[in-house]
């Protein structure tokens, strides 16, 4: 790459900051827009923007623990599950990239122009106080992983959104494992990063078009 010229210092530093700051813009939406503590106050999520083939290009300064395993989740996303323009995929499991259940990732792929295949993919990752489980907040002593939630890659399809609009059985399947009364659902703040990640998606591929 150093003997490229169209990937002088000065272009690949401007990419760079263009790449990150649609990651940090991503955080920030989320933040504001989230309903849950965890979130809102904690701010335990992370946001990075993806190629084409699922390698990083570029994170916010969010979760380190997030996003070192984050690249696998994405590429987990990409081989589980076949995606189209709208699509949002939704994974926790930890043998594919996770960290632990409560720590959900939604992957969306971006498409520019009239490519058949996604040019970047759009991730975050966040905190949710239960996905079900043994006890309560979902990190139990437990000996099997489905002691302490729901797995949503393995259980279901996996598609949290199809052309934009809820996968009505990954909402039941959601809801079914989570005990009653709980009052931060994993379905309602995924709403407020669905809409970061179709925010800053679009801004990213504006960005690659400046170039």
């Amino acid at each position: 790459m150093g003997n490229d010229p169209q990937w002088d210092p000065v272009t690949l530093e401007v990419f760079r900051n263009l790449f990150y700051s649609a990651a940090e813009e991503m955080g920030v939406t989320l933040c504001r827009t989230s309903f849950s503590p965890n979130i809102k106050e904690r701010r335990d999520y992370s946001c990075a923007v993806f190629a084409g083939d699922g390698s990083m290009v570029a994170q916010g300064e969010h979760m380190p623990v997030h996003l070192g395993s984050m690249p696998l989740s994405v590429k987990a996303a990409i081989e589980h599950v076949p995606m189209g323009p709208g699509d949002v995929v939704i994974v926790n499991d930890p043998f594919c990239g996770g960290t632990h259940l409560p720590d959900i990732t939604l992957v969306q792929p971006v498409y520019l122009g009239s490519d058949d295949a996604p040019t970047f993919y759009v991730a975050n990752r966040a905190h949710h106080s239960d996905v079900g489980g043994i006890t309560p907040g979902s990190m139990p002593l437990s000996n099997s992983i489905y002691q302490e939630g729901a797995d949503l890659l393995r259980g279901q399809s996996g598609a949290s959104l199809r052309r934009g609009r809820h996968h009505a059985g990954i909402d039941a399947a959601v809801e079914l494992h989570l005990p009653r009364g709980n009052p931060d659902p994993p379905v309602a703040p995924r709403t407020p990063r669905c809409r970061a990640k179709g925010r800053h998606g679009s801004h990213s591929g504006k960005r690659a078009h400046t170039g």
